[in-house]
């Protein structure tokens, strides 16, 4: 069955949402790191509208040249640097100033510094998430376009959004560990087919449970919550490490608080990032699953 021009222009819009939002959750997820609760809503104020524009632009980019190796070039020491002198110029010549802290009455920015290489090292590591997340997520994401476009076949395009939100978690486990805390975290890419199943198996436990309970609404509490009635009702024990075989997991625990930090900072990550996709993901399926009933009205 061939998509009508609404569903496809519909199929679009929400394809870019998704891909926009895995890359912000990802950005969040860094930029949350060493934040105080009080001043998560500043960085969504601040940087959600910007990250949203930047990866629509890359989104149209990478489609026209055919890939995303026009980003790895831009990543260079030397580009960055005349991006930095220019945001700079056109920021000072609207009047902004540099200060400690961001100040948009005031125009002050802690950014203003003349030159790239002025910058805390906070700030190279924090522009590496943006760029790297998108391109560690194109390839899937090219995956899920073809089965949305190509085929009304939902099972190959449930596998595909599977793989996005993988990679998209991954993606933002990276960002909080890797840049943010400097531990050592893969990216999706570098990942063993071992660890890659594991992951897509976790977002296929999620995905079921999504389709029951809205996830909108989820803490990382209650995903595990979730997770770990899921898991034992499938037969799933507690166990030392994981073994499919014998069905054991380190992590089914009974308490939440009982989990490592760093798996708790993780499912914090899975929380923000499943919940910032699954609408995206549920009007893509819907809209492959059923081309005959599209609402006008979903286009505003």
């Amino acid at each position: 069955m061939s998509l009508s021009s609404q569903t496809k222009l519909l199929l679009a819009k929400n394809l870019n949402a998704m891909m926009m939002e895995a890359v912000f959750c990802a950005f969040d997820s860094y930029a949350a790191f060493g934040v105080r609760e009080e001043e998560e809503r500043s960085i969504q104020d601040n940087w959600r509208g910007v990250i949203l524009n930047t990866v629509n632009g890359m989104i149209i980019e990478s489609i026209q040249d055919g890939g995303v190796d026009w980003i790895q070039k831009g990543l260079g020491r030397e580009s960055l640097r005349v991006a930095h002198r220019e945001w700079a110029a056109e920021m000072k010549a609207k009047g902004w100033r540099w200060g400690r802290k961001l100040n948009k009455v005031e125009k002050v920015h802690p950014e203003l510094a003349d030159e790239y290489d002025d910058l805390p090292g906070i700030y190279h590591a924090r522009d590496r998430i943006v760029p790297e997340t998108f391109t560690e997520l194109w390839p899937v994401y090219r995956q899920v376009m073809k089965a949305a476009f190509g085929s009304t076949n939902t099972d190959e395009l449930l596998d595909a959004l599977r793989d996005f939100i993988a990679c998209a978690v991954n993606q933002s486990i990276w960002a909080y560990m890797s840049v943010g805390w400097g531990l050592d975290h893969p990216r999706f890419s570098d990942l063993s087919a071992s660890e890659r199943g594991r992951l897509r198996r976790d977002i296929t436990v999620l995905m079921s449970i999504a389709l029951v309970k809205d996830p909108s609404g989820w803490s990382p509490e209650a995903l595990f919550e979730e997770w770990r009635d899921t898991q034992k009702a499938e037969g799933w024990v507690l166990g030392e490490k994981l073994d499919a075989v014998n069905k054991t997991h380190p992590w089914l625990v009974e308490k939440y608080g009982d989990l490592p930090e760093r798996v708790r900072a993780e499912d914090k990550a899975v929380s923000s990032m499943f919940a910032a996709l699954w609408p995206s993901v549920k009007a893509i399926v819907a809209l492959v699953a059923d081309t005959k009933k599209v609402d006008p009205k979903m286009i505003n």
